[in-house]
């Protein structure tokens, strides 16, 4: 099961498994519309919506290159888990 949010300016998907209670979220911001508090929306309002479900964990992978994005997931109480593939995987207890 999974939703999807689509506007010109921005993007985020989030895909839940069923039975586990936790769903993965992928987020993407164009460019010229960073650091402008859209991404910080995006993950606020899906994280309401994971708790709405009583799902117990949110979580989302990123290279490690991708500074903002993790800033971003860290400053919404995500949390870094192991990660065997050299990506770096996030996630939030709920």
């Amino acid at each position: 099961m999974g939703c999807s949010v689509l506007s010109s300016l921005d993007v985020v998907s989030l895909g839940r498994t069923p039975g586990v209670g936790e769903a993965e979220i992928a987020f993407f911001v164009h460019q010229a519309y960073r650091q402008r508090g859209i991404g910080t929306a995006l993950v606020k309002a899906v994280l309401r919506w994971a708790e709405q479900r009583s799902l117990r964990r949110v979580w989302a992978m990123s290279v490690a290159e991708n500074v903002l994005a993790m800033r971003l997931l860290k400053r919404c109480g995500f949390r870094f888990l192991q990660d065997r593939t050299g990506n770096k995987k996030l996630a939030r207890e709920g």
